[in-house]
């Protein structure tokens, strides 16, 4: 099994988790499933017993730019920057790297509803003529993530799997960028 390429792996791992009773899930063959495991120090390791795949994900993927708000306060929506920090290639290939929808085969559930979900930091992805295509909002306090298209914030949904984000990973490249991750985070600083 060492040198099965990862996609075979995966549907072995599969194929056990549903000969020990998992759900059945459908697999996308475009899109190489990724062990969680594998991101140790980037993401919040799966609770014992969660045997899941992650399938990458780039959120809207025809942007011609990203730019980063962040939302200081809970009251009012002001930002730091009134018009978002733009991201720079390097930092763009970083974050298209973040995103993932988990697909769980055994174990139970992962997440329940989010105790708090308020996004402090959204990265708004923009079209070649400037229009914005969607958001991808995150809430470093408890973890969650909002997809959003367009600028009327229509909400996101991926077939087959929830919408996660790789936290450790994320909070780095926030923090890189000179921000704070921890606003309004009771007992959190970054």
């Amino acid at each position: 099994m060492l040198g099965m390429p990862r996609f075979g792996l995966a549907l072995v791992i599969l194929f056990i988790a549903l000969c020990a009773g998992a759900v059945a899930v459908a697999i996308d063959p475009q899109v190489e499933p990724q062990d969680p495991s594998e991101f140790v120090g980037e993401d919040i390791p799966l609770p014992p017993g969660v045997v899941a795949l992650d399938y990458p994900v780039t959120p809207f993927e025809h942007a011609a730019s990203v730019r980063m708000f962040v939302q200081p306060d809970d009251r009012e929506a002001v930002y730091l920057e009134p018009e978002g920090r733009l991201l720079s290639a390097q930092e763009r290939e970083r974050l298209d790297k973040m995103f993932y929808r988990r697909t769980v085969l055994k174990g139970g559930e992962l997440s329940a509803a989010a105790a708090c979900c308020m996004p402090h930091h959204e990265f708004r992805y923009y079209g070649p003529s400037g229009v914005e295509l969607g958001r991808m909002r995150v809430c470093f306090c408890c973890g969650c993530l909002v997809a959003e298209q367009g600028a009327k914030g229509e909400r996101v949904s991926y077939d087959g799997g929830e919408l996660e984000f790789r936290y450790y990973a994320l909070q780095r490249l926030v923090v890189e960028m000179g921000y704070r991750s921890d606003y309004h985070c009771r007992g959190m600083t970054s």
